[in-house]
């Protein structure tokens, strides 16, 4: 089984966590994949690692999620890093996921240091 785990990480919180769970597969940081037209998962897993801004999935995720393809029959994981409240990080991210026809098998928030919004 192959994965891929796809992150962003404005403060480096999130790329700690994408490094740090036990799940072996490919580190592909998002903004160098944003650009393309569409982005093909490749692995049988596939796991995104994002932080939570103000209660809200970063845009810089949100836009490349849009540009997946051939999720159905992935396992597909979240995981949302928060400060503060950690709001509808999960979600939202579900709901982004779903609108490629895929669907989130487990979803995960980890606390990191507090941020103002």
């Amino acid at each position: 089984m192959s994965a891929e785990n796809y992150y962003f990480s404005g403060t480096g919180n999130s790329l700690v966590v994408a490094r740090d769970k036990k799940i072996d597969g490919k580190l592909i940081s998002i903004p160098t994949v944003m650009n393309g037209e569409s982005i093909e998962i490749n692995g049988d897993v596939l796991g995104i690692v994002t932080p939570t801004y103000c209660i809200r999935m970063p845009r810089i995720v949100e836009k490349p999620i849009d540009k997946l393809t051939n999720l159905q029959p992935k396992y597909t994981f979240a995981i949302g890093t928060v400060g503060g409240i950690p709001g509808g990080i999960l979600d939202r991210m579900s709901g982004a996921i779903s609108r490629r026809c895929g669907i989130i098998a487990a979803g995960f928030v980890v606390r990191s240091p507090a941020r103002a919004c």
